[in-house]
């Protein structure tokens, strides 16, 4: 068979990439838009398994239509027109072919959004001005080519709203760029701006034009600068677990799906089991859940490499009087090496796992891990070489932070077996 070729295939399954999954005699078809029940016939990409050209003989009797407009072009959310339990469902059955194989058949909690859509508290967007006109949105699917949209479904509507006054801001600043835009003080936006090109006096108005349309505030970062200029207060605040404002370094990790993280802390702390125990906190960004360990825990060591979450943390602990956590900058490898000395280890990696910090874990168990994960192959992997270490898995819990998407946010908690170090 030839690239070139038309070929007939039934979807049958969600692909991890987002793409329908078929067959044909010759192997595996990925089709960008389709879902199981779907009928159609394509054509392959040259030396790809992915169709470049699609012809839709037949749809799914249950596809829904995407509220976006430019759904069929946006990398953004790759699963509007699925149903949600077939999501859900989709995001499962991958989240366990990633699990080791002993860990195949363990029941694996399922927490899901309550917002489909409007749940997004954060996101990163690119700016471009071509042939005179501002292209604003996400990337294009497997390109980095600029989908221009006025407003995004999956976005809080504060945050779609934003994009209007943000459209008009970037007028003033041309060129090209990225946004982190992010809800602020008081659930008023607030961005951070990083344009390719230097700026004009024009250009560094855009952020006092910005807080005059309602913005909380700005950062804008003229490349080669050592500091941004600033505009209002910029730094992203949610909610905490506690409902008290919870502040984050800009530009800084947090989950995006606010109310869901809530269960996610909640879950986190419950399978620490932390009362009244020594916990050691990996990767702890702003505080998201030392807040909450800190009211069960007797003593919690805060570990973040990112100088200025270690400060917002700091902030968020002073204003609540808490005094039994120390906040600590520096790598979460090297901190790991010091697990002995404490009862629990809660970390929460960036996508590529936690290699190194497992490599000290696994030299003597500790009694404890919870292992909080957006990516389950590297979760995965870590997991694996702590099973092989002595550590058994008791629960599982899987989190749809990201409704419209394949992503997952996976909780795993693990136990020394037999209680005494090998």
């Amino acid at each position: 068979m030839t690239a070139a070729s038309w070929i007939d295939v039934s979807i049958e399954r969600l692909a991890e990439s987002g793409e329908g999954v078929g067959f044909d005699k010759s192997g595996i078809v990925l089709v960008r838009g389709a879902m199981p029940g779907d009928q159609v016939r394509v054509k392959l990409a040259k030396k790809s398994r992915v169709a470049e050209a699609v012809d839709w003989v037949e749809l799914a009797t249950d596809r829904l239509i995407p509220r976006c407009a430019v759904a069929d072009r946006c990398g953004g959310c790759t699963w509007q027109h699925v149903p949600p339990q077939l999501q859900a469902g989709a995001v499962l059955e991958a989240a366990r072919r990633a699990l080791p194989k002993p860990l195949r058949e363990l029941e694996i909690q399922w927490h899901p959004s309550e917002a489909q859509y409007g749940y997004r508290t954060r996101a990163r967007i690119a700016w471009k001005f071509a042939s005179g006109q501002l292209l604003l949105g996400h990337r294009a699917a497997s390109s980095n080519d600029i989908v221009d949209t006025s407003e995004c479904p999956v976005l809080a509507p504060a945050l779609s709203d934003a994009l209007d006054p943000l459209r008009r801001a970037l007028a003033r600043i041309g060129g090209s760029g990225e946004a982190f835009l992010a809800a602020g003080r008081d659930g008023k936006p607030v961005v951070t701006l990083r344009p390719n090109q230097q700026l004009s006096a024009d250009g560094f108005a855009a952020g006092a034009a910005l807080l005059a349309s309602g913005f909380a505030g700005v950062e804008l970062y003229a490349p080669g600068a050592t500091a941004p200029a600033v505009d209002g207060d910029p730094r992203p605040v949610v909610r905490g677990f506690d409902d008290a404002p919870l502040t984050l370094a800009s530009e800084g990790f947090a989950q995006a799906n606010e109310a869901l993280n809530l269960e996610l802390v909640r879950t986190v702390v419950e399978r620490a089991r932390c009362e009244g125990k020594k916990v050691l906190e990996l990767f702890a960004g702003a505080g998201n859940f030392t807040i909450a360990i800190a009211r069960k825990a007797r003593k919690v060591s805060a570990v973040e490499l990112d100088g200025r979450a270690v400060r917002a943390m700091q902030d968020n602990l002073a204003a609540r009087a808490i005094d039994n956590v120390a906040a600590r900058e520096g790598p979460s490898e090297i901190a790991a090496r010091s697990h002995r000395s404490w009862d629990v280890v809660v970390l929460d990696p960036p996508r590529q796992g936690a290699a190194d910090v497992i490599a000290a874990l696994v030299e003597e168990p500790p009694k404890r891990v919870v292992y909080v994960s957006c990516d389950p192959a590297t979760c995965s992997r870590d997991v694996q070489r702590l099973l092989g270490a002595g550590m058994s898995v008791e629960s599982i819990d899987a989190f749809e932070m990201f409704p419209q998407t394949p992503h997952v946010e996976l909780v795993v908690a693990l136990s020394r077996r037999g209680g005494a170090r090998p």
